[in-house]
């Protein structure tokens, strides 16, 4: 996990939003695969899943750190949520809902991509687009409805995987300026790598490495 400075944000005592760019929702209950695999052979229920994660829970809001490694990587987001890291999320995702879409603090937005039913595949045009101001803007009007405050007033963290990305192209956009402007306002921007993401979930024909990506969504953010 990469950490970028974002100097122009706002800091708040109350703990900050988070605004996630992400192949996936990654909404899970937090250490519930680690619970499984704990209980295993028997299958645990709700109360059982609960009654494990609960001290682990107490453990996070005392800024303990011993049980993140714990967490399955769809797990983070609930745990920050449930141990007052974050008092709410939105997140833009470009691939598939894995996880509780009912969290009433989560909001979740799905990247609309034009798709090829011939192929059964995102179109180029459309996985290309997702940093394109055309596409954000709408994201980002949504934001502003629901918090009732403009991005430069908001005290947020902007987190991006890069397996929301799926072809070259997509990280030199034409007109970037609403990505910008979310990095721009951020107090913190956090990276997930994800290089073995980025190679499965890049589209057909596509040569895409974490590297790649990282090495120009840097620069861009760097213009900002």
């Amino acid at each position: 996990m990469d950490h970028v400075p974002a100097p122009n944000g706002p800091m708040s005592p109350s703990p900050p939003t988070l605004i996630t760019l992400d192949a996936h929702t990654d909404t899970r209950p937090p250490f519930n695969r680690k619970a499984c695999s704990h209980l295993s052979p028997s299958i645990p229920g709700p109360e059982e899943l609960r009654s494990y994660s609960s001290p682990r829970i107490a453990k996070l809001k005392e800024r303990e750190t011993d049980f993140i490694r714990d967490l399955a990587h769809d797990e983070h987001i609930v745990a920050a949520y449930e141990a007052e890291v974050i008092s709410e999320c939105f997140i833009l995702f470009s691939g598939n809902a894995d996880g509780d879409e009912e969290l009433h603090w989560s909001h979740t937005l799905k990247l609309t991509t034009p798709i090829d039913d011939s192929q059964g595949h995102h179109e180029k045009t459309g996985c290309d687009s997702v940093l394109e101001s055309s596409q954000l803007v709408r994201w980002t009007n949504a934001i502003e409805s629901l918090t009732g405050q403009y991005l430069e007033e908001m005290s947020y963290i902007l987190d991006i995987d890069l397996d929301f990305f799926r072809t070259q192209e997509s990280v030199h956009p034409k007109d970037p300026a609403e990505f910008l402007r979310l990095v721009r306002n951020a107090s913190l921007i956090t990276v997930a790598r994800e290089p073995q993401c980025v190679r499965d979930g890049c589209l057909e024909g596509e040569e895409l490495t974490a590297e790649y990506v990282w090495k120009h969504l840097e620069s861009l953010i760097a213009t900002a």
